[in-house]
């Protein structure tokens, strides 16, 4: 779910528009594979009935039906695929939360192949620390004269897992900005992805204009409502026959 498409990924559909297509069958595939089997844990899960479970499953389900039917440029094609990869992994850690970490009361170790999370709220902290799940407390440069260090570590850089090479994507418009531990953020993310998921109204683009001259109002006389009613068509006689019995 790091898989970032390349050029040799979008199939063009050669149709009426230049430009257009979808993401490669095998590559879809994959996804494809790997989100269903999520859709199914869900399915198996008793926490299918939370709300931010259920939603975050039927956004992916659409994400993945407009993925696989939906022909876009190819720019809108790596969104759909990047918001589908974003959903797909929020979904897992949450899953993984609710079953394995959120009812701990005492430490078990820190947890391998986990990411963590940072955090300003101690009480998150405490409950991370007790469920085992690595996490960073924040702490405002104010604070620091309060701050005893134990001992200094390396930072450690995720080279191999994450891009961290400059972007030569487009430039999208930020969605949110501020800080990363509050339920706006997530609020900002849900809301932008339900705003991809939209459809424009191709009728809301148009502008009626009133005539400065209004047009000259005809009204057909009663002979020509009754031409036009019982004569569909020109009659030809010479284009007729009769037979006779």
């Amino acid at each position: 779910m790091w898989y970032i498409p390349s050029r040799s990924d979008f199939v063009a559909d050669n149709a009426l528009l230049f430009g257009v297509g979808k993401l490669k069958c095998s590559h879809f595939r994959d996804l494809q594979s790997l989100s269903l089997a999520l859709i199914g844990r869900v399915h198996a899960s008793r926490f299918r009935e939370e709300i931010l479970v259920s939603q975050l499953t039927n956004v992916l389900s659409h994400l993945l039906h407009r993925l696989e039917f939906i022909s876009t440029g190819f720019f809108t094609m790596c969104l759909g695929v990047c918001e589908m990869q974003r959903i797909y992994l929020e979904l897992t850690g949450l899953l993984n939360y609710m079953e394995h970490y959120r009812l701990r009361s005492t430490s078990l170790g820190t947890i391998d192949n986990t990411i963590g999370a940072f955090t300003h709220d101690p009480l998150v902290c405490d409950r991370f620390y007790k469920a085992g799940i690595p996490v960073w407390f924040i702490r405002p440069y104010s604070a620091l004269s309060s701050i005893r260090i134990k001992a200094l570590a390396p930072v450690t850089k995720p080279v191999g897992v994450l891009p961290l090479e400059p972007s030569s994507r487009p430039v999208y418009p930020a969605i949110y900005r501020g800080r990363g531990d509050v339920l706006e953020k997530y609020i900002a993310l849900g809301m932008n992805v339900l705003g991809y998921l939209k459809y424009p109204n191709l009728f809301g683009y148009l502008c009626a204009k009133q005539l400065a001259t209004p047009l000259p109002v005809t009204v057909p006389s009663q002979c020509e409502i009754r031409a036009q009613r019982y004569t569909p068509c020109k009659f030809h006689p010479s284009r007729c026959s009769t037979e006779d019995d």
